[in-house]
């Protein structure tokens, strides 16, 4: 019967020790943050959508955050952040007056017409945003993006 316990307890035993590994490794953390603000005009932009991704020449991948009601975000990547330039684009979607949406039916407003952008196009545009971020592997703190409405 003891043998019959090592044998049932050596897999459990196996797996935790892969998990030791790995979470030692830091493979299962993705591997780095990117973390700053937004603000329009001077304001926090609350709720806004964050995108970081890489020039189509690149292999840099994309990742994607919202920021908080101070307009700060904090974004883990679920892949380890690779060194680069990333063009940022942000936006904000409002219905038609101005009020928040409810997640659930954002794609049914967008595809209706019914939402704007607080955004101007110039920082949420994939070919016409001039906002980028130098990363690296680890924590990135990134300067506040001061966006303009005007």
């Amino acid at each position: 019967m003891a043998l019959t316990m090592r044998a049932r307890a050596f897999p459990l035993f196996m797996a935790l020790t892969i998990l030791a590994a790995v979470e030692l490794t830091g493979c299962s953390r993705g591997g780095g943050t990117v973390e700053g603000e937004v603000k329009l005009d001077g304001k926090p932009l609350a709720g806004a959508d964050i995108v970081f991704e890489g020039d189509a020449t690149s292999k840099l991948g994309g990742f994607t955050g919202k920021t908080d009601e101070n307009g700060k975000f904090l974004i883990r990547p679920q892949s380890p952040i690779q060194e680069g330039k990333y063009r940022v684009l942000i936006s904000k979607y409002v219905d038609k007056k101005g009020k928040p949406l409810d997640p659930e039916e954002f794609d049914q407003l967008k595809a209706a017409g019914k939402l704007k952008n607080l955004v101007p196009g110039k920082y949420n545009h994939p070919t016409e945003s001039q906002l980028i971020a130098d990363l690296k592997p680890g924590q990135n703190v990134l300067q506040p993006f001061n966006l303009k409405s005007q």
